[in-house]
C-alpha cells in the first residue's frame, strides 16, 4: 500500500505520544498484522532505517509501505505477518519508524 499524506487532523492525547513521534492513520483493515481500518499508529521515527528483530514497524520497499514485525537475520531484511510468514524482503527495505501504540477508532 502506498503512504498518503494528509491535511487530516488527529486528536490524540498528550499522555499517548512523544516528542517527535509521528501518527500515521490505517487505511482499510489489515487482519494479518491486527489492524482495522482508522486506526491510528503512534509512531517512533527511525533515522536509520533499522529496527529491532520482532520490534512491530511501518517500513517501505520501492513504492509500498508495509505493517508487521521486523526480522534481521544474517544480513537478511524482512518483514513478517501475525503468522511470521514474510511480507516482503530484501535490502532495500527500509524502516520508517516503530509502531509505540495503537489507537482503535471504535466509530466505525
Amino acid at each position: 500500500m502506498p503512504l498518503i499524506e494528509t491535511d487530516e487532523c488527529a486528536i490524540v492525547p498528550a499522555d499517548k505520544i512523544g516528542p517527535g513521534e509521528l501518527v500515521f492513520r490505517v487505511a482499510g483493515d489489515i487482519p494479518d498484522v491486527g489492524l482495522a481500518d482508522r486506526d491510528l499508529l503512534i509512531v517512533e521515527p527511525r533515522t536509520n532505517a533499522d529496527a529491532a528483530s520482532g520490534e512491530f514497524v511501518i517500513a517501505t520497499l520501492a513504492n509500498d509501505a508495509f505493517i508487521g514485525r521486523y526480522w534481521k537475520k544474517h544480513g537478511a531484511r524482512s518483514l513478517l505477518d501475525g503468522a511470521f510468514h514474510v511480507i516482503a524482503q530484501g535490502p532495500a527495505l527500509r524502516v520508517l519508524g516503530a509502531v509505540t501504540l495503537i489507537l482503535r477508532d471504535e466509530t466505525h
